[in-house]
């Protein structure tokens, strides 16, 4: 259980956390000590989260039914989501400064009917009204498809760099596992999931090839985390709890 968090510098408790409920009792702003982020210890609810340099409140949630009652941009006071409070829905989202509906749900059966680029008014994110699957999803500068989703098994096929073209996440359209996630400039795997256990294998620094996060692949544990450059391993999993053990400073190796 982590009992606590701490900002490094100051030695201000940023997190806590009720080691009866598990339950984040609070989050302050390390520079003004204001309260951000604020949850009911019985009910889990965020009762409210507030602009630290204005105060204003940007998003609240009805504490009977966890719906986001409204969400305003802190500069023009404009309302730039709002679910409906029935239904959940989100009704609209505009562009603060256009004005322009960037995306719409139907509020029947809650399919997003379009999402436009403000600029062009371009479609870049469409869903089949009947299955709910997103056709395409294209670059809005040249038109080529980054996304796209089999339409009858909801299974992204691939999706490429934009502009070389190279494969960057592919999926097994029989398992959906992710084969491979290579760096668009090197090709170097940066991610492998094994394709039997949807295992995390490895993910390497890019630049030294230093693995950075390792799971065991028995038992889906992290086994270690290093800071790519000293090598100094900075969080640790207990394999039998799951539970971390400990989280240092890279500098000075001090635990916090």
């Amino acid at each position: 259980m982590v009992i606590f968090r701490v900002d490094v510098d100051t030695g201000v408790d940023i997190c806590s956390l009720d080691v009866h409920t598990s339950v984040v009792v609070c989050r302050v702003d390390v520079d003004t000590g204001v309260d951000i982020f604020s949850q009911d210890v019985h009910t889990s609810v965020v009762v409210c989260r507030v602009d630290v340099d204005t105060g204003v409140d940007i998003s609240s949630l009805d504490v009977y039914t966890s719906v986001v009652v409204c969400r305003v941009d802190v500069d023009t006071g404009v309302d730039i989501c709002s679910p409906d409070v029935h239904t959940s829905v989100v009704v609209c989202r505009v562009d603060v400064n256009t004005g322009v509906d960037i995306c719409s749900l139907d509020v029947v059966t809650s399919v997003v009917e379009c999402r436009l680029y403000v600029e062009t008014v371009e479609y870049i994110c469409s869903l089949d009204g009947n299955t709910r699957v997103v056709v395409c999803r294209v670059d809005v500068d040249n038109g080529m498809s980054i996304c796209s989703l089999d339409v009858h098994t909801s299974v992204a096929v691939c999706r490429v760099d934009v502009d070389t073209g190279v494969d960057i996440c592919s999926l097994d359209v029989h398992t959906s596992v992710v084969v491979c996630g290579v760096d668009v400039y090197t090709g170097v795997g940066i991610c492998s999931l094994n394709v039997d256990t949807s295992v995390v294998v490895f993910r390497v620094d890019v630049d030294t090839g230093v693995v950075i996060f390792s799971l065991d692949v028995h038992n889906s544990v992290v086994v270690c985390r290093v800071n790519v450059d000293t090598g100094v391993n900075i969080c640790s999993l207990y394999f039998h709890t799951s539970v971390v053990v400990c989280r240092v400073d890279v500098d000075t190796c001090v635990v916090i």
